[in-house]
């Protein structure tokens, strides 16, 4: 995939490590800011595994994504 993103930090609550979303065009992956470096690659990782799925023009909402995406 020769896609390319942002990436942004924000701060978020703890039970949340990243999410991955669009603005306009650009796909950004939000990476919790409160979080541990480990813990924000792994984030990172998550996120852009989503993007290569082609998780963002799903129509099913994040909770069924994540389901799915947890059963592989």
């Amino acid at each position: 995939m020769d896609e390319e993103f942002q990436v942004m930090l924000a701060d978020m609550p703890t039970t949340i490590r990243s999410c991955v979303c669009r603005k306009g065009d650009d796909i950004v992956i939000i990476l919790n800011s409160k979080l541990a470096d480990e813990q924000q690659q792994a984030g990172f990782a998550h996120e852009k595994e989503h993007i290569v799925l082609g998780d963002l023009g799903k129509a099913s909402g994040a909770d069924m994504i994540e389901i799915h995406a947890h059963r592989i």
